[in-house]
């Protein structure tokens, strides 16, 4: 029976070949079209998923108003703003800064300007999923004058060498000892970053002076709260 609705088919398409062919084609593409849409969606709706507790996660943002009433809105903050709410409300379990750098990095002969570069505290490896394929995760970023860097920038200047123990330069004077290689970030992630430079070198270089500076907006903050449903209030966001 089969084999008769077969032949039928075959001799219908074959009598309207026209009319057949467009019906096929129009098919074809609606079907492609609705695969290529829900890879989309997917893709998009994919983004920071990857970060461990990803539902407990936020970036503090910052934005202020001026005297016609309009807004101007930052992705970073203050840098005391993220200890300031860590003290104020228990409902944040971890707080982390990043602050966004740019350097010529080099070795021997290989030179590299890189944007993708940020000063961290070393909680952020605890927040967001960098993965440590190389060195102590704990300890990586905790010292002065240390560095870890994305599986890519190591192939780049330390080819098949183990980067773990070796040094970059930045701007022909900062020394960092790499003391660890992470995993590239994927592409549906929010952060590109290629290396984390030890937060007390941005102390250094900028003075302890920083750390107060509510009028400074260039820090990246992110807080991780507490298991549990966030309970809200009119006026503060939180309730204690």
């Amino acid at each position: 029976m089969f084999g008769n609705y077969l032949k039928t088919a075959v001799r219908n398409l074959l009598r309207t070949t026209t009319y057949s062919l467009i019906n096929v084609l129009g098919l074809s593409v609606g079907v492609a079209a609705c695969l290529l849409i829900l890879h989309y969606i997917r893709y998009e709706t994919s983004y920071d998923k990857h970060h461990p507790a990803a539902e407990r996660l936020y970036r503090l943002r910052y934005e202020r108003s001026d005297a016609e009433g309009g807004f101007v809105r930052f992705a970073s903050a203050c840098p005391p703003a993220g200890p300031a709410l860590k003290a104020a409300f228990p409902e944040i379990e971890q707080i982390a800064r990043m602050y966004q750098n740019k350097a010529v990095i080099s070795r021997h002969e290989i030179k590299l300007l890189e944007e993708r570069i940020f000063y961290a505290e070393p909680e952020i490896l605890d927040i967001l999923a960098f993965q440590i394929l190389d060195g102590d995760p704990r300890q990586v970023i905790t010292s002065a004058n240390t560095a870890i860097i994305s599986r890519s920038l190591a192939q780049k200047f330390f080819a098949d060498e183990n980067p773990v123990g070796q040094q970059l330069t930045l701007d022909k004077k900062d020394v960092y000892q790499i003391t660890g290689v992470f995993a590239d970030l994927p592409s549906n992630s929010h952060l590109a970053c290629e290396m984390l430079l030890s937060y007390p070198n941005l102390i250094t270089a900028k003075g302890p002076q920083l750390q107060e500076a509510w009028g400074h907006t260039g820090f990246y903050t992110y807080l991780r709260l507490r298991p549990g449903p966030i309970r809200r209030t009119s006026k503060s966001g939180f309730r204690r």
